[in-house]
């Protein structure tokens, strides 16, 4: 079966990423090296056994968390009214402001590391959003003492980042920017999936019990 980009479209439609960067597509229909986008489109449960599926709820658990913990550093400074950058203009000191930076840069490398790990189209779309979202704001990053690895992850110059003015902090970090818009919206996103996906191995698990219990009532019975 071939891959085409309309099924990768409707795989990002899914995932509920506005993706139109035909490279991204490229690369997924390129790298992928198992049946993940193929099982992510065709929408096929997982039928193996209930210690594949610990480990998917254990990997799913720690996604939603580590998701969960970027969306909140993120929006905390996305915060506007009365947010750190308006407390920051109010006191003159961004200490609070670069604390909210490393917050979000950590929690960014946490959940790129942790997408890295998982297989699947819509796990390899969201890892490419985040990228992408670093590699769009770039230069504004740079200015503010963050850099880019070659693996996606983000570089703290923590002595360029406590030197840098508010007024470039918030064009890379603040709302005036779309970088922090763009992780928040990804990492909603990521969390949701995650939440999703252990949302089903739930429902499975309570009706294989279900099913199970049934078949012995039915042994029961036929014996009574």
């Amino acid at each position: 079966m071939r891959v085409t980009t309309q099924m990768l479209n409707e795989s990002a439609r899914k995932a509920g990423l506005p993706i139109h960067d035909t490279s991204l597509l490229n690369y997924i229909n390129k790298g992928n090296g198992g049946n993940g986008l193929l099982d992510a489109i065709s929408g096929k449960k997982d039928q193996n056994t209930g210690k594949v599926n610990r480990m998917q709820k254990y990997g799913y658990e720690k996604m939603e968390k580590l998701a969960g913990g970027l969306s909140q550093s993120a929006e905390a400074l996305l915060v506007k009214e009365n947010g750190l950058f308006d407390k920051a203009k109010e006191s003159g000191d961004t200490k609070d402001v670069v604390k909210g930076v490393e917050n979000m840069v950590n929690a960014y490398n946490d959940t790129l590391l942790a997408l890295k790990k998982e297989t699947g189209a819509i796990n390899r779309l969201y890892l490419e959003s985040l990228k992408s979202a670093a590699k769009e704001n770039e230069a504004a990053l740079k200015k503010a003492g963050v850099t880019m690895a070659e693996d996606g992850q983000l570089v703290i110059d923590k002595e360029k980042l406590s030197e840098a003015d508010l007024e470039t902090l918030e064009k890379a970090f603040g709302p005036s920017g779309d970088f922090t818009s763009k992780v928040s919206y990804v990492a909603g996103r990521v969390e949701d999936n995650a939440a999703a996906n252990l949302d089903s191995i739930s429902n499975q698990y309570t009706s294989g019990g279900s099913a199970y219990r049934a078949a012995l009532q039915s042994r029961y019975d036929n014996k009574g």
